[in-house]
């Protein structure tokens, strides 16, 4: 193997990008399930393996993606997590994981995500998997889920029944009628018009 010159700084950091970059291109993370449908109650099995080239830096599952995701696991602090466990515990390619006693709230997309080290000392995503969708199946998750829409329907409703009973403080100085002939509530993905009767 050939290695640069002690004189020659700038071919150093040359063939460090130039390793680097190889390590980069022969990493690899596979998430091979889409969807998983789980009994409420079970546990769930999400598997994830990394190729053995060495890239700084932690695995972790996430619940989500973006600014709203969650940590499941964290290869870090895996004592964190108590009803998350490895399914090969110390592999340093295997991050399949267990999650026990699965809830309603588990339903969602989780992805694995390689991090990697910056000079800073900070991690950032260097590889993710495509995500697999979760669905929790039972009668108790079914309730669950029916409270949640009744939940947020209730909430709607009670938009626009505030809206509207304060909707006389928006008229307009000397107006006697009413400027527009119905009240829209919005909330989420629902839409609801309430007609004012003349």
């Amino acid at each position: 193997m050939l290695f640069p010159s002690p004189g020659a700084p700038c071919q150093f950091q040359t063939f460090l990008s130039l390793c680097l970059g190889v390590s980069a291109q022969a990493f690899s993370l596979h998430q091979p399930q889409d969807k998983v449908p789980v009994a409420a109650g079970e546990t769930l099995t999400l598997n994830c393996t990394v190729s053995s080239m060495p890239v700084v830096g932690s695995v972790r599952w996430l619940k989500g993606w973006g600014s709203e995701n969650k940590t499941i696991y964290d290869q870090r602090v895996p004592s964190f997590f108590p009803r998350v466990t490895r399914a090969v515990d110390g592999s340093d390619t295997d991050f399949t994981i267990h999650i026990r006693n699965v809830q309603p709230e588990d339903m969602g997309t989780y992805y694995c995500v390689k991090y990697t080290k910056e000079d800073s000392g900070e991690e950032v995503v260097f590889r993710r998997g495509n995500g697999t969708e979760v669905s929790v199946q039972g009668e108790w998750a079914q309730r669950a889920l029916l409270r949640e829409r009744r939940s947020s329907l209730a909430k709607h409703w009670r938009c626009c029944l505030i809206l509207l009973h304060f909707s006389p403080w928006l008229l307009k100085p000397g107006l006697r009628t009413w400027p527009q002939p119905a009240v829209t509530c919005e909330l989420g993905n629902k839409q609801t018009t309430i007609q004012r009767l003349p």
